[in-house]
């Protein structure tokens, strides 16, 4: 596994939507590499918290194989241990608020599984043995926030469209097309009942 940062042109990716770029300006609350607990979860990026700057050259390249943290999270070269992953540079995926990892959805009223697992699963199976290249801005804390790709397809719209990731309404909107496609395909948690990510981070622990 290896990583990378560089600063560089706009890449051809942002030909697919001028709002993937845009959207790629931030900043990024503390964090750490280790598998978070239930308790240590993380808020969206949201629209007001963008920086101004969306210049090519305030975006990086940050890419390798991944080790997956959660469901909207990688550590881009970090390594799987028993205790999580260790090392590699955190992203945060623009545009996807994933079920945190303590988060459980409910089938049925009295069947409940972790929905925030099957959400770790489902990107790890889209990341495993992939290079993944991300387009992004590095914010305090040593954590970044942008875009990820494997080849030409968008990991965040790939967890919304699959149904294990919600559009959060007070952030970037570009993958609402996605969500509505997994809300009429009931794929994923929209098949379920469950506290949206925004929603169950705000509930008392």
């Amino acid at each position: 596994m290896h990583t990378a940062t560089t600063s560089i042109p706009v890449p051809r990716w942002c030909a697919l939507g001028a709002a993937f770029c845009v959207a790629l300006v931030f900043w990024a609350s503390n964090g750490q590499a280790a598998e978070p607990s239930p308790a240590q979860v993380h808020e969206p990026a949201t629209e007001q918290a963008y920086a101004p700057d969306v210049s090519p050259a305030a975006m990086e390249t940050v890419q390798g194989q991944a080790c997956v943290i959660d469901g909207d999270t990688l550590a881009i070269g970090g390594q799987r241990t028993p205790q999580g992953c260790a090392g590699g540079r955190i992203v945060d995926l623009i545009g996807a608020d994933a079920p945190e990892l303590g988060q459980k959805c409910r089938r049925h009223p009295f069947v409940a599984y972790a929905c925030g697992r099957f959400a770790r699963t489902r990107l790890t199976q889209l990341t495993r043995k992939n290079e993944i290249q991300c387009i992004a801005r590095l914010g305090r804390g040593g954590r970044y926030l942008g875009q990820c790709f494997v080849g030409e397809n968008n990991l965040s719209a790939q967890m919304v469209e699959a149904g294990f990731a919600a559009v959060d309404p007070k952030g970037s909107k570009i993958f609402s097309t996605q969500e509505q496609e997994a809300k009429r395909g009931r794929r994923g948690i929209s098949r379920t009942e469950f506290d949206l990510p925004w929603d169950w981070r705000r509930k008392p622990t």
